[in-house]
């Protein structure tokens, strides 16, 4: 892994990538951070009583790792995460987030690369991937303005990666001042189907928390 990391860093450096870790940044707006992060698989848990046959619950991922892609953006992130001090900004942190696989065409899922393939191997097809795909979704998601604008189509015409864009959007816009068009996309947010029975509560929560009062 840190033969493969090694050879990545020249690219990403010249890219203005900041390296923490296995992990990542570049920051373009205030409060705006675009992050990669190489995440290496765990092995099976040992848990007891779980039969073979629900043994892919918990697969064995160990000597295999994939790239995480996301766009911290601060004022979506949860307040506890967002006062949370670090040097940089974790992946799990970010508020757009994907799998480098899921933004493959040819692909659409997760895709995990084995440590025991070549190096030259897995660094050519790493960053193939990583530059077909990872920066544009980056580059394409860069400020404020792009996000507002893209993030609701781009899930729902091209790749569904969030389940709340408008929220995210929203959340964006009564920053800005629009509360008007916040409560819009909150409302239609409402309209949507839901499996989970206490999110609309969740939503008129929100609303009110951003001071922008009960929700029609």
């Amino acid at each position: 892994m840190d033969d493969i990391q090694l050879a990545l860093d020249g690219d990403l450096k010249s890219l203005g990538f900041k390296k923490f870790g296995r992990t990542y940044n570049r920051s373009h707006e205030n409060g705006i951070v675009q992050v990669i992060n190489l995440q290496m698989g765990m092995p099976q848990p040992a848990i007891a009583g779980l039969p073979p046959e629900a043994a892919y619950l918990r697969p064995d991922l160990y000597g295999q790792f994939t790239v995480n892609i996301g766009v911290f953006v601060a004022e979506i992130a949860p307040p506890a995460l967002a006062r949370k001090s670090s040097r940089y900004v974790q992946e799990p942190r970010c508020s757009l987030r994907a799998r480098l696989g899921n933004l493959m065409e040819s692909e659409r899922r997760d895709i995990l690369w084995r440590l025991d393939t070549p190096t030259s191997a897995i660094v050519e097809d790493v960053k193939e991937a990583l530059f077909r795909y990872g920066i544009p979704f980056l580059t394409r998601f860069a400020t404020r303005s792009a996000i507002i604008t893209g993030w609701i189509a781009f899930n729902e015409r091209e790749l569904r990666l969030s389940q709340r864009p408008r929220l995210d959007v929203a959340i964006m816009l009564d920053a800005a001042g629009d509360k008007g068009g916040a409560v819009d996309l909150l409302r239609q947010h409402l309209s949507l189907p839901s499996l989970n029975p206490h999110h609309s509560a969740y939503v008129r929560e929100l609303a009110q928390e951003l001071g922008l009062g009960e929700l029609e």
